[in-house]
């Protein structure tokens, strides 16, 4: 499978980020440019952190057939919930769903 332009991805996280605490309950953002931060931010560790992630833990990867992938995203997800004053998210669901919410937006620009 083609790895995507690393410039759409943050892109695509960046444009997300926003649309999803407008849309998503759970996940609160004080301001829209709160959200961008935070896309911005979520961006750079999906282009930056999540690979070397899903390379350090590719063993439990496979173990769960690649579902731990995706709770490196919510634990992204959460890291930038810790990192941009102003943004949070109430819980674990919330995270889950956001993080559903953005794979598929990728998945949809990967195409």
């Amino acid at each position: 499978m083609k790895r995507p332009n690393a410039l759409l991805v943050f892109l695509v996280c960046l444009l997300s980020v926003p649309l999803a605490a407008s849309v998503l309950p759970g996940l609160h953002a004080a301001t829209p440019e709160v959200a961008l931060l935070a896309g911005a931010l979520l961006g750079a560790f999906h282009v930056v952190l999540r690979p070397v992630l899903r390379l350090v833990t590719m063993p439990l990867g496979c173990i769960t057939l690649g579902l731990f992938g995706f709770a490196i995203d919510v634990g992204l997800l959460y890291a930038c919930s810790h990192f941009v004053e102003g943004f949070y998210i109430e819980s674990l669901f919330p995270a889950v769903l956001t993080a559903l919410f953005i794979n598929a937006l990728c998945a949809l620009f990967r195409k």
